[in-house]
């Protein structure tokens, strides 16, 4: 069975929880991919959420010092992702593995919105094709009795 997935944004894809946003930047074990303007650092771990991926989107506020140009820039990135996310998703699912991705805009100034699209469609490529590196983070579901 073919399980399909929304292009929605939902609370279990955010990262909240502050100990896992310190590991994901300060562990030696986190992955990082630059395609400009963004630097996606992954970190594939085992979370207690419903979601294979949660993701936050850091933007620099000595880069933009209104908090309204950080915004827009956030919504840019969170729309690029909720679109192109079932790639990633797919092959996480079929790899068995969870990680934690924070999504940075590392450019200094607004850039258009499709320079994000593209670099966004690259990092997630790049995640997951290290997803099945890391495949045996999770052992295999065993099947339900019957």
């Amino acid at each position: 069975m073919q399980k399909s997935f929304r292009f929605t944004f939902g609370k279990a894809e955010r990262l909240c929880s502050k100990k896992l946003a310190e590991e994901l930047f300060l562990s030696k074990q986190t992955q990082q991919f630059f395609q400009y303007p963004l630097k996606a650092s992954c970190l594939y771990t085992v979370t207690d959420s419903d979601s294979p991926v949660q993701v936050v989107f850091p933007v620099a506020k000595r880069s933009f010092k209104r908090a309204h140009d950080r915004n827009s820039i956030r919504r840019l990135l969170r729309e690029s992702y909720r679109l192109q996310k079932n790639f990633l998703y797919k092959e996480l699912l079929i790899h068995h593995t969870s990680c934690v991705v924070a999504i940075s805009y590392i450019a200094k100034e607004k850039v258009p919105y499709r320079d994000i699209y593209n670099a966004t469609t690259i990092l997630l490529e790049s995640i997951a094709k290290t997803a099945s590196k890391h495949s045996n983070i999770y052992p295999a579901q065993p099947d339900a009795a019957v």
